[in-house]
């Protein structure tokens, strides 16, 4: 009993992303479609959309530094509360037919800056949470409650936008966050509060950084994962306008929950991989699965490109769980969070800059050579750093 998995605290954690992730995913499909309609320019969009993941990448550093020292069940909850608020005005204002462009800014900056401070706080917990010897299986799960929120968001969201509007979608996205933050109040935090003291917390926040730039591999692994994310964005922003002009909002959110649903195969195929394969099914799969994502899009017909993108979504889901792994294990205990939170900033920064560069790049070249290039590109850089670099020495955590 003292090493079951789905303890009360785990379980609302479960659910609490399970739920806000639903509306999410299912919002991030309107959203989308919705400022293309909006701006009539898919640059626009694309810095409009670029903001919010420049927002969470520069908030991460601070959620490291109060997921350390704060109560981390408030946090989550204010989080989600002011997430929800800000969601539901935009809601009323979209439904309205009164957005201006500065709101719309504010609401992907609120957004944004909840998902910087929830992100080192969840991945900081999950370990306190439940027993090391479950704590490869709580990631699949957690990764289970994205993927499914995934699924079943994306895939309803673009048949609801089509059928309801989009303020329908950000009016369920503002009660979800809701429900997620009243959950999370409920979670024992049996850490004691800490005191900080604010003339120190950017030297708080710095000892993650500095503790990445003292451990070359370490920091190699994440510059590595940053500049993957780089071209995964580039294609990521390019599938709106791709799927505006050939096929439509409902067949994006399909295309997605397909890879979705191969995603949370490959996340529980990666938890039960033996422990000796466990370090070669990573390199394979982290550097196959954006080949196979790439070579999608040299078809034309929904169904082939789905199916084969669904392929890269299964080892996409293995190598994603290692990756949780790793990067949960970075740093002595005491600055975990810190650690955490400093590389996923160096990793999510390059998401918005993608995001801009794919919105150039799209307005020049094909929407599918962009994409599959972007892919390829990846592939090509993933490889170069495996073979040459010393990042492989911080997979010994798999082993």
């Amino acid at each position: 009993m003292k090493n079951k998995l789905w303890t009360k605290d785990f379980s609302l954690l479960f659910s609490g992303a399970l739920v806000s992730g639903l509306g999410s995913y299912a919002t991030s499909v309107a959203l989308g479609f919705f400022l293309l309609d909006l701006t009539g320019s898919t640059s626009l969009m694309a810095t409009l959309l670029s903001i919010d993941f420049l927002v969470f990448a520069l908030v991460l550093p601070f959620g490291g530094l109060f997921a350390d020292f704060f109560q981390r069940n408030k946090l989550m909850f204010f989080a989600d509360i002011i997430r929800g608020v800000v969601v539901l005005l935009f809601a009323f204002l979209v439904f309205r037919n009164i957005v201006p462009i500065w709101f719309v800014v504010i609401t992907v900056i609120f957004i944004g800056s909840g998902r910087g401070l929830m992100n080192p706080t969840v991945n900081s917990y999950t370990p306190d949470i439940v027993k090391k010897n479950n704590l490869r299986r709580a990631n699949s799960f957690m990764m289970l409650s994205d993927s499914a929120s995934s699924i079943f968001g994306r895939g309803i969201g673009g048949f609801l936008l089509q059928t309801f509007g989009a303020p329908l979608l950000f009016f369920f996205d503002g009660l979800t966050y809701l429900f997620s933050g009243i959950s999370e109040l409920f979670i024992s935090e049996k850490r004691a509060k800490k005191k900080i003291n604010p003339k120190k917390s950017f030297s708080m926040i710095a000892q993650g950084f500095s503790y990445l730039l003292k451990h070359r591999s370490a920091l190699l692994f994440v510059i590595f994962a940053g500049v993957s994310n780089l071209f995964n964005a580039v294609a990521a922003i390019t599938f709106i306008p791709f799927f505006d002009s050939y096929f439509s909002a409902s067949f994006y959110g399909l295309f997605l929950a397909f890879f979705g649903i191969a995603y949370i195969v490959g996340t529980f195929i990666a938890s039960y991989i033996p422990k000796k394969y466990s370090k070669s099914s990573f390199i394979f799969s982290i550097s196959f699965w954006p080949l196979a994502a790439g070579a999608a899009f040299f078809f034309h017909s929904f169904i082939s490109i789905s199916l084969i993108y669904a392929i890269a979504g299964l080892f996409n889901g293995i190598s994603n769980n290692f990756l949780r792994s790793i990067f949960q294990v970075l740093g002595p205990k005491e600055l975990r969070a810190r650690v955490n939170a400093s590389a996923m900033l160096f990793i999510r920064i390059s998401w918005p800059v993608g995001i801009f560069i794919g919105g150039l790049l799209s307005s020049v070249f094909s929407f599918a050579f962009v994409i599959a290039g972007s892919y390829f590109v990846g592939a090509f850089v993933t490889i170069l750093f495996i073979l040459f670099t010393s990042m492989v020495s911080v997979l010994k955590v798999l082993d």
